[in-house]
């Protein structure tokens, strides 16, 4: 049985533009569509059903919205696909990322909020130092993390970052193209899955004739594009990536998963040999107000991890690999990213603890008490002593209650024009 057609439906424009300043309005991350139902938004990971507002969507103003937001082309895909993937710019609102689909021969949307433009590094309050992955010449750099971690927003954050400051043209491939970018130095050339170009591996061969500084990768999502990445950062092009992993090992297993075993001995070369960065993330809830906020690990491959990633059997030891890397090459760990953020009273002790890779460890560490891989935090927790932006744990001897924290620094003042942001759109724009 084929897709449901389309009919072409009359619907008041201005429900629907009701309807997205709505859910920028309220914080909204998500928004919900189905038929002969009440929009659903999604706020701060929690569903809210809009009953007051809006009354219940009927399938002709879902199928008006498709008719009105798709061209021809993409239209017969989404009839023969079952589902598609779009975007829609509302001037003075917002863009939303688009997914179309059926369910019980009906169709739905699952609408994901995004900015109008690119917010930076601080506004999110991420890592300022990540910035520095936007200098490297050549090599792949990954952000990786479940879906709905905010990847596309920090992609997004770094690309803007070289655009304005750096003299570089960057290609971009993306399924649909969620944010635009107005450069100041550099010059971007963004192309879309689907209407630019027929899939991410034959974007990238094309994008190679295009004399590109660097090259964004939506997504790595199977054997193809991942080795056609690998062939752009061989070739002396620096590559950004986004894939669904935990951590960076997590990134070196998945990659391996897409190819035989038989090839995982050339793979890790190669990865060994051209992956420069991992930057893994993980939101969680902000301690004092509403909203999120990213825990960051940081891997720089260096030449001990480069041996790592080479050896099956070491893959393992990579996690303390970065914990020890932290002063020297900028390192960390989802736990010493929670444990900064702990102690800067940004979030809450039950949470960094309920969001810590080893909790166990994590508590005994909180405590005053080192657990038995405590020395590949040493050179951490001396770091934390000597700077003025971290802060030390307050731990009589012998008390294992979670401790109390100096209240850290104030994150830097925000602009006018994030503030106001923030208010329509919540704490942390993910």
């Amino acid at each position: 049985m084929g897709a449901p057609n389309l009919r072409v439906a009359r619907i008041e424009p201005f429900q629907m533009e009701t309807l997205f300043e709505g859910a920028v309005t309220c914080g909204a991350s998500d928004l919900y569509i189905k038929p002969n139902s009440f929009p659903v938004v999604r706020i701060q990971g929690r569903l809210e059903v809009l009953t007051d507002q809006y009354g219940l969507i009927t399938s002709e103003i879902i199928e008006g919205i498709l008719v009105s937001e798709l061209d021809e082309m993409s239209l017969h895909a989404l009839k023969q696909q079952r589902t598609f993937d779009f975007s829609i710019e509302r001037p003075g609102v917002g863009r939303f990322r688009v997914n179309a689909s059926l369910s019980r021969g009906e169709w739905v949307l699952a609408i994901r909020v995004i900015g109008v433009s690119p917010l930076s590094l601080g506004e999110l309050n991420l890592p300022l130092d990540l910035e520095k992955f936007t200098h490297y010449q050549r090599g792949l750099v990954l952000i990786s993390g479940k879906a709905g971690s905010g990847k596309s927003t920090t992609i997004a954050a770094l690309l803007n970052q070289m655009l304005l400051n750096q003299d570089r043209h960057v290609v971009t491939l993306e399924d649909p193209i969620e944010y635009k970018y107005w450069p100041n130095k550099g010059m971007v050339t963004q192309k879309e899955l689907g209407r630019d170009v027929v899939s991410f591996a034959d974007g990238l061969k094309s994008a190679l004739r295009q004399a590109p500084d660097a090259i964004f990768i939506g997504e790595m999502r199977d054997r193809e594009t991942i080795e056609a990445a690998l062939v752009a950062a061989e070739t002396g092009h620096l590559v950004f990536s986004t894939l669904h992993a935990g951590d960076a090992p997590g990134v070196i297993h998945r990659i391996l998963a897409a190819f035989p075993n038989q090839q995982h001995e050339q793979v890790r070369r190669q990865l060994a040999s051209n992956l420069m960065a991992v930057i893994s993330q993980r939101l969680v809830p902000a301690a004092k107000a509403s909203g999120v906020i990213p825990a960051v690990e940081i891997m720089v491959v260096n030449d001990r991890i480069q041996e790592l990633i080479r050896n099956a059997e070491r893959t393992h030891e990579i996690v303390h690999a970065i914990e020890e890397g932290f002063v020297n090459y900028g390192m960390q760990t989802f736990d010493q990213s929670l444990f900064s953020l702990l102690t800067s009273s940004l979030i809450d002790y039950n949470t960094a603890l309920n969001y810590a890779s080893r909790p166990a460890d994590f508590e005994l560490r909180c405590s005053g008490v080192k657990a038995d891989d405590g020395n590949k935090w040493i050179q951490f927790d001396l770091e934390a002593d000597a700077s003025p932006d971290r802060f030390k744990v307050q731990v009589k001897p012998g008390d294992f209650r979670p401790p109390e924290f100096k209240r850290g620094k104030a994150p830097a003042k925000a602009s006018p024009k994030s503030r106001s942001m923030r208010k329509k759109r919540g704490l942390f724009s993910w």
